[in-house]
């Protein structure tokens, strides 16, 4: 069963929704990305368009990494009010 929710933003409000698999991805020492990491990443990008900063998050991930791809799936979701 699904509920219905409605959420009103206000001007520049940005809503971010994001899987474990960006926040779980590791770089070669085993050390992971990390919460803090990737809010620090989103704030650093905060004033692009949602597109642009969606890549501008991943950049940062595969950076870290230093891979192109996670080993578990990571999907990133950002809205932002205009």
């Amino acid at each position: 069963r699904y509920h219905q929710h409605f959420i009103k933003f206000d001007e520049k409000q940005v809503m971010v929704l994001y899987t474990d698999g960006i926040t779980e991805g590791a770089n070669a020492a085993g050390e992971e990305y990390g919460n803090d990491r990737f809010a620090r990443r989103v704030l650093e990008g905060i004033d692009l368009p949602a597109n642009e900063l969606i890549d501008f998050v991943r950049k940062g991930v595969a950076d870290f990494t230093e891979r192109k791809f996670l080993d578990d799936d990571g999907t990133l979701f950002i809205v932002k009010a205009v």
